[in-house]
């Protein structure tokens, strides 16, 4: 049993790799660890580096590159002549705002009438 999902996991990895589209960095660009440019610098990539990207969203694109893994600027990379295109992740959902909640008070509770008016 061991064998059979030891070999399951590496089957999975080598797939996720073939999966990838190889790109081009237009211009010198930095990997981040997360998709957004206030998170840790993990290398820096020289222009014309061919690098493997796994999805793009409308921002960052997640890639890999020197065994790497991380995100890079979509505007960065370009497609490879003869490549698959990239795969764009879905939007994120819109943000929803709700109105405030409605809250009604007890019968006769408020300043100057009411119930609590003729109690004073």
């Amino acid at each position: 049993m061991r064998r059979l999902t030891a070999g399951l996991v590496l089957s999975l990895a080598m797939t996720a790799q073939a999966i990838a589209s190889p790109g081009l960095t237009v211009v010198s660009t930095g990997m981040r660890a997360a998709p957004n440019s206030h998170s840790a610098l993990l290398q820096s990539i020289p222009r014309n580096a061919e690098i493997d990207v796994g999805g793009c969203g409308p921002i960052w694109c997640s890639a890999s590159w020197r065994n790497i893994e991380g995100f890079v600027r979509a505007s960065a990379i370009q497609q490879a002549p003869g490549a698959p295109p990239f795969t764009y992740d879905d939007a994120p959902p819109p943000v929803v705002v709700a109105p405030p909640p409605v809250v009604f008070a007890p019968f006769g509770c408020c300043y100057g009438g009411g119930y609590y008016h003729h109690w004073r």
